[in-house]
């Protein structure tokens, strides 16, 4: 028997714009420093989604969306651009996501 993995979705601000490219790979490095490599292959984080240039969605496994939650906090530069990223909600699918941001940008 197969089990499906189980996923957590995490929405995220950035105090500055950031293009989807360097996003991903300038993000994640950072992460791995912060929390190393093990935990990060643990957590299997990607970036899932993007609603505008300073909001965008993060998936990890179960059970490692504190620790990503954490990381995100001690990001302090990316591509030499001091920045900050906050996690504004946790949730299990998409969609909830989704309607939150809406919620923000209205």
């Amino acid at each position: 028997m197969i089990l499906k993995r189980k996923y957590r979705y995490i929405l995220v601000r950035s105090s500055g714009d950031l293009d989807a490219g360097m996003r991903e790979r300038e993000i994640l490095s950072e992460v791995m420093k912060v929390i190393g490599e093990l935990e990060y292959s643990q957590a299997n984080p990607k970036i899932a989604s993007q609603y505008t240039p300073r909001l965008f969605t993060i998936k990890v496994n179960r059970g490692y969306e504190e620790n990503m939650v954490l990381a995100l906090a001690f990001v302090r530069q990316i591509d030499g651009k001091k920045i900050s990223l906050c996690s504004l909600k946790t949730s299990g699918t998409i969609k909830s996501l989704m309607l939150y941001s809406r919620k923000l940008s209205a």
